[in-house]
């Protein structure tokens, strides 16, 4: 069986590319992967795979066809039925750390830290001189921009995943073979 698969472009507004991946097996429609695309970034938002057609690889085939398409650019899927987590699960994964977050996360718990180490400091101050209160204001000239700089990598650390997930193109030898036309 070798499954063919048509890349089509749908529709464009606003940036936003609205794809599909029409998949067919002996000129029979088999199945449909919807995704768009933005900022060069693809998001599933649905896989349908004929009924009588299902456990013979055509989902697997669009999925491992998109990624193809989109190499070293993580795919981001939308909500799930069962059968899509199950697709999703059957499927192998390179998962890759997030650079951008792994750093952002090492530097926000090393300003966190010294904002502590401030906080402590200021409480054993209350009772303290003026001259041991002027060199901790010093010290600590800097805890305003602490705090700007902790809420700058906060803000990286939420809006970027701590690892992102490559489908493997791994086909067993008794897969079916896929040919995709763009």
């Amino acid at each position: 069986m070798t499954i063919e698969i048509e890349n089509r472009h749908l529709d464009y507004y606003c940036g936003q590319h609205d794809m599909a991946l029409i998949a067919t097996v002996a000129g029979v429609h088999a199945g449909t992967l919807r995704y768009v695309v933005y900022d060069g970034e693809p998001s599933v938002s649905m896989i349908k795979v004929r009924k009588s057609m299902r456990r013979q690889g055509i989902g697997t085939a669009m999925v491992v066809a998109l990624q193809r398409e989109f190499s070293g650019i993580p795919i981001q899927f939308g909500g799930l039925t069962g059968h899509g987590a199950s697709l999703l699960n059957s499927l192998e994964w390179d998962v890759v750390t997030n650079e951008d977050h792994a750093v952002a996360a090492s530097q926000l718990r090393r300003v966190e830290a010294r904002l502590r180490d401030y906080a402590v400091k200021a409480e054993r101050i209350v009772g303290a001189g003026r001259a041991e209160k002027d060199a901790f204001i010093r010290e600590v000239s800097d805890w305003n921009d602490l705090h700007d700089e902790a809420d700058r990598l906060r803000e990286i650390v939420s809006r970027n995943p701590s690892s992102f997930r490559f489908v493997v193109e791994r086909i067993p030898s008794d897969a079916p073979a896929a040919k995709l036309s763009m």
